[in-house]
């Protein structure tokens, strides 16, 4: 709690160093990240203390910008980030929603929108009924526009080639078919009550057969059976796990036979499972290219082994042979995207660690060098964790070998080196060793990581002792 309070008066003083202009800044690109779905817990904590800091100056928060956001907001469940170009049904890219909104601002209802707008703006709204007074004018705008969309696309239907113009104007097909689910959900209730009825998060335990969550899911799959992608979609967001959806399928169908489930209502879970596998394979394809943080790397790779394990364990897959074909062909595109990673880790490793006695000043720590390399060792790691999943049997095999004959080897002469060097050429090798001792933990095991801990700082004490005895 001293640690909250200490933080908080810090971010207070920082805050009002800043200028107005730059705290204005500062909310509008809080408020943008949230509408991308980003929402991190730092967020509200940087919000609840710099609004009393605008207030206390009379300030007000142009926000005419994140009206789009609340316009949105009721949807966000639906909401994904697409990082390839498949459209899946039912879920809609957040990419999609700056054209839709564009489209509709200036095509649908611009006269007005642009009122609606221009009085929300004009009002001056302070800090502290800025969120309800957004929400409000969001609400208006969804009721008055959505009618007005609807007829739109009908006249457009009688039109020849009007949807294919529209499909320009709005940047892709993908774009216009994620308006139609926009469309389509916003005028359920039903969908949208059966959602509500549901935990907040979904676990193994509310999947079990004879569970609330099953028989409500199958109650609406009874009425609406030809909705079923958009329930799918809708509780993504809710599980725990996206491995789930595979038990609810067979929750569901109370069956095990793949043809069965594809034969049922139930089976858009499945297809909602592979889809997200395919999603993952994007995903993971952009953060390799963008150089995202490890964990969001890992976080695909273990997201992509819960579906497909339930899938392979659990279900009949050979009965359903598109449903195979397409967990196939997921399979082998992640493995070729994984392949180059980890099949140079082990050159990885030896450019991170190795050093030559004598360079003195010269010696340096390669801190890019040892990023690549940790990076190539916790892949590796994680994909023999998971290599049931994937078709990298061969290569695994070789490739961890040589990654831990690389450590053993480097980590001796490493220590070798220690005992016959001094000043920053001493640093860097502390430093290798401990790059080193970290390679090796997830490739040896906790306990010999403290072995190496230990000779580590035995050599130094050596080091130090010879040098203090001179």
């Amino acid at each position: 709690m001293a640690d909250r309070v200490n933080v908080t008066k810090k971010l207070q003083a920082f805050l009002e160093e800043l200028s107005p202009k730059a705290r204005a800044m500062l909310v509008n690109s809080i408020e943008a990240a949230k509408s991308r779905g980003e929402d991190q817990p730092q967020y509200e904590m940087i919000l609840s203390v710099v609004r009393p800091v605008l207030r206390k100056e009379g300030n007000t928060i142009p926000r005419r910008d994140l009206i789009m956001r609340a316009f949105y907001e009721p949807f966000s469940p639906f909401f994904y980030d697409n990082y390839g170009n498949r459209k899946f049904p039912g879920r809609i890219s957040r990419n999609s929603l700056p054209r839709i909104w564009k489209w509709i601002t200036r095509d649908v209802l611009p006269e007005r929108i642009e009122e609606i707008l221009d009085d929300f703006q004009s009002r001056e709204v302070s800090v502290d009924d800025s969120e309800y007074e957004l929400q409000q004018c969001a609400d208006k705008l969804r009721d008055e526009a959505f009618p007005v969309i609807r007829g739109h696309l009908q006249q457009l239907r009688d039109v020849p080639r009007g949807f294919a113009r529209l499909s320009v104007q709005l940047g892709n097909d993908r774009v216009l078919r994620d308006l139609e689910d926009l469309l389509a959900i916003e005028a359920h209730p039903e969908l949208w009550n059966v959602l509500a009825s549901l935990p907040d998060v979904i676990t193994r335990a509310d999947v079990e057969p004879g569970s609330d969550t099953l028989k409500r899911l199958r109650s609406f799959l009874r009425q609406y059976g030809a909705d079923g992608f958009w329930l799918a979609a809708g509780i993504m967001d809710k599980l725990e796990r996206p491995g789930l959806l595979v038990l609810i399928a067979l929750g569901l169908a109370e069956s095990d036979d793949g043809k069965t489930i594809a034969m049922s209502n139930y089976g858009v879970f499945v297809e909602a499972a592979l889809n997200e596998c395919d999603a993952i394979v994007s995903k993971f394809r952009h953060f390799l290219h963008s150089n995202e943080p490890d964990e969001k790397l890992i976080g695909c790779l273990k997201d992509y082994h819960s579906i497909q394990r339930k899938l392979v364990v659990h279900i009949e897959m050979e009965t359903a042979p598109e449903w195979l074909s397409k967990l196939a062909t997921v399979r082998r595109q992640l493995s070729d995207l994984i392949r180059p990673e980890i099949e140079t880790a082990a050159g990885k490793v030896n450019r991170a660690l190795r050093h030559s006695v004598g360079e003195g000043v010269h010696a340096r720590f390669e801190d890019y060098a040892v990023a690549d390399a940790q990076r190539a060792v916790r892949l590796l790691v994680e994909t023999r964790r998971i290599i049931d999943s994937l078709a990298l049997n061969e290569l695994m095999v070789t490739t961890w070998s040589r990654v831990e004959q690389a450590l053993e080897i480097l980590t001796t002469k490493l220590l070798e080196n220690l005992r016959e060097v001094d000043g920053s050429e001493q640093d860097a090798i502390v430093a290798k060793l401990d790059a080193a001792i970290r390679f090796s933990e997830p490739i040896f095991g906790e306990d010999y990581a403290k072995s190496l801990r230990r000779s580590s700082s035995n050599a130094l004490a050596t080091v130090i002792q010879k040098r203090a005895g001179n």
